[in-house]
């Protein structure tokens, strides 16, 4: 059996909808359209996240938190010791 490091990453300021979650590691995924500030990304930095991860044999994931916010979470193989 694997073992495995888990990493998370509490965002506590949205909820995201299943429609977002379902693409938001896909590449140029920018959301919701008519973003509400200038800050709005181009879609990449969750998808490289992705690509790095799953290059090293990792996984990535996202959950919504009962609170508030979602957690981001990825695991990444532990090296023989």
């Amino acid at each position: 059996m694997r073992k495995m490091i888990m990493f998370g990453l509490k965002y506590l300021i949205m909820v995201l909808v299943y429609q977002l979650k379902k693409h938001i590691f896909d590449r140029f995924f920018t959301g919701e359209e008519g973003a509400k500030d200038s800050r709005k990304g181009v879609g990449l930095g969750l998808s490289i996240c992705k690509s790095i991860i799953q290059a090293h044999k990792g996984e990535i994931m996202v959950e919504n938190n009962k609170d508030k916010g979602s957690t981001f979470k990825f695991s990444l193989p532990k090296e023989n010791e």
